[in-house]
């Protein structure tokens, strides 16, 4: 017959469980985050970015128009020194501005570059929690016995190795969580008394490790009433007494 520390495993799943719940509210909430920044930065520095490669366009062909007008200018004898000494020094003023420009071109684009360095390394975080929390569901499955099915809304737990006289037999729970962040339990097989209070616990405290070593609690239970029951004698068919042989005589 298998036998099971209770206390570690009840220890083991809680801690899995809180680690699991709390990294995965943290993880999922700054992925959203930076997911949105990354797509508004995006956005923001595309549309600067085009704005500035208008701009650069505009003063290049200004610029153009302005070397055309120096040289109409010098060519035609009315035009006078001065005005000519005007447009070259408009020209030359336009320099700084166009270095500006290239200048937050450049910030621009390392600004996107970094934002996208810093989606890859949530991704690669992302990744990470994913393999870890696989390694713990394997780990959950091969010595707890437990296993996690998504079916729609619901989380199904299938609990295994908790009746010795058959490992593999399967105890299932189904839990759904509404839009208010309740949680109720949609299905329990074989059926459990008692739950209600643990349930109310769970919305209480968000301890879904500590409902789940409960729950495994009541179906050890139901094995052990089920053991017990058939380890009772049962009762024969009633016999009636013999009755007694007269004696015989000689005379």
């Amino acid at each position: 017959m298998t036998t099971f520390d209770t206390n570690e495993l009840r220890e083991e799943l809680r801690k899995a469980m809180n680690d699991f719940s709390a990294w995965s509210g943290r993880e999922d909430q700054n992925i959203e985050w930076i997911s949105q920044e990354y797509l508004q930065t995006i956005q923001k520095y595309q549309i600067k970015l085009h704005e500035f490669k208008a701009s650069q366009e505009a003063l290049d062909e200004k610029r153009q128009t302005l070397d055309l007008q120096v040289q109409n200018a010098t060519r035609k004898e009315q035009c006078s020194q001065e005005e000519a000494a005007k447009l070259r020094q408009e020209l030359q003023g336009m320099v700084p501005q166009l270095k500006t420009t290239e200048r937050e071109i450049g910030e621009a684009q390392n600004m996107l570059d970094m934002k996208r360095i810093a989606v890859q390394e949530a991704t690669d975080q992302e990744r990470t929690y994913t393999e870890t929390q696989q390694r713990g569901i394997d780990l959950f499955r091969s010595r707890l016995g437990l296993a996690f099915e998504r079916i729609q809304d619901h989380l199904r737990l299938v609990f295994t190795l908790v009746d010795p006289r058959d490992p593999t037999r399967r105890f299932v729970a189904a839990i759904r969580v509404d839009p208010e962040g309740h949680y109720h339990l949609r299905q329990c097989e074989p059926a459990v008394h008692g739950m209600a209070e643990p349930l109310q616990q769970l919305n209480a405290t968000n301890d879904l490790g500590r409902f789940v070593v409960t729950l495994r609690g009541k179906f050890a239970a139901v094995v052990a009433e089920e053991t017990k029951q058939q380890q009772q004698p049962t009762a024969g068919p009633i016999i009636a007494p013999t009755p007694p042989v007269p004696a015989t005589g000689g005379n």
